[in-house]
Order: C-alpha cells, then structure tokens, then sequence
C-alpha cells in the first residue's frame, strides 16, 4: 500500500484485496467488522500481506497504528478457530 496518500484509498484497497460485500463501507468500522465477519471466504488460514507498511508508517503514522490495531484484534479472534488470521507487515 505505499505511496497511499489517504486512509479512505488504503481502506477501499483492502476492500478489493480481501473481496469484501459490497455493503463494506471502506471505514475503520466497517474494516473491523468484515474481519470479524468473512464468511464469503472459503474456511482455512488467512494471510493479509501489508506491503509498504514502514513507508505507511512514516509518511501516515496514524493510520497505521489504526490499522494494525483492528488487523492485530481480527487475527486475535481467528486464533483459535479453523481459519486462523495472520498479518504479515512487509517492508
């Protein structure tokens, strides 16, 4: 996600990346409750790869805490089920 200059295309991005419904209204809300929620997804381990993620961190350091928070709650609740979450922040 570098060179994203705002949280509402980095919200949309992950949107399209993680294939959410359409009622998904590309806010930190929203973003919380399709990770807590991904049924349209088939069952088995999750891997959400945020390439970018130390340029995010400098350039929007807010957002980025933000969003680790909500992804870090999300692979939280997933532990202990069959379709274990995991969040790899890359570069």
């Amino acid at each position: 996600f570098v060179g994203h200059d705002d949280r509402g295309r980095l919200l949309r991005r992950l949107g399209r990346a993680l294939a959410f419904p359409p009622w998904y209204g590309a806010n930190w809300d929203a973003l919380s409750d399709c990770l807590h929620d991904l049924s349209w997804l088939p069952t088995g381990p999750r891997l959400v790869v945020i390439e970018g993620a130390g340029e995010l961190r400098a350039r929007h350091a807010d957002v980025a805490d933000t969003l680790v928070e909500i992804l870090a709650r999300a692979c939280w609740y997933w532990s202990a089920t069959d379709s274990p979450l995991t969040l790899l922040l890359a570069g």
